[in-house]
């Protein structure tokens, strides 16, 4: 099922998704406000047409690459500058709305790199976004994948060391007091930066660094169970960002 991205609420009003160019005028904005949002429109437009010039597709795995480390080389005056650097002064009311945004990315506009803004932030702001969802939630996906694997599938395991070889990876997996030794084609290393850092092995010493520098930072997300058993106006709402 499909459900609205880039929803708001803004001044105890919820505003939908839509063209963008037209949220100066939809959300509740004084003049000032209004302007200062169509101006930083602008911007925010601008710096994703020139982030996505220097790395078309480069982002959430669009481009293809050989499983190695991929190089994306960006564009130097965006990654130089911040998000909040490259937008400037803005209204408070706009102020809030691109703070929201950001922390949905847990950042701050003014610890993020204008590429990385420009890009994650103006996807939602340059184009009329829908995101794509189960019924029942995306854990349904992982509890479908469980079923499907069985027995292959080892949970409660706590992986030691990664290990690159030339054409395949070893993998060391501690459980219930034994170590077990995997020899794998790929490895798929979703976890947080300083934990890839610590046990994947032989890493190019700017990738370490780069894991290294990677901050981490709270915000909070809250889900809503109805008692409703229609369907109801907002089915079709699959985020809101408060400001």
């Amino acid at each position: 099922v499909y459900g609205d991205l880039a929803a708001l609420w803004s001044e105890g009003k919820l505003t939908r998704a839509g063209k963008p160019e037209f949220l100066p005028f939809r959300l509740s904005l004084p003049p000032a406000g209004r302007l200062s949002l169509a101006m930083t429109g602008v911007k925010v437009r601008q710096l994703y047409k020139r982030a996505m010039a220097a790395a078309p597709g480069a982002i959430h795995g669009a481009r293809e690459f050989d499983g190695d480390y991929p190089t994306v080389e960006g564009d130097p005056g965006l990654d130089e500058r911040s998000f909040g650097e490259l937008l400037g002064t803005m209204h408070p009311s706009v102020a809030a709305l691109f703070r929201t945004a950001s922390n949905r990315v847990a950042a701050e506009p003014d610890e993020m790199s204008g590429h990385f803004g420009g890009t994650i932030i103006g996807t939602l702001w340059t184009v009329k976004r829908r995101a794509l969802t189960v019924v029942g939630g995306l854990g349904e996906i992982a509890t479908r994948l469980a079923q499907s694997l069985g027995p292959r599938l080892i949970t409660g395991a706590t992986v030691r060391t990664v290990m690159p070889r030339d054409d395949h990876a070893v993998v060391h997996v501690e459980q219930n007091g034994a170590t077990r030794r995997i020899r794998a084609r790929y490895v798929v290393c979703a976890a947080p930066a300083w934990v890839t850092r610590e046990i994947v092995r032989d890493l190019p010493r700017d990738k370490a660094d780069a894991l290294a520098a990677v901050k981490y930072g709270p915000y909070v997300v809250m889900a809503i169970t109805t008692r409703e058993t229609g369907p109801m106006p907002y089915d079709d709402i699959y985020a809101v960002a408060v400001s």
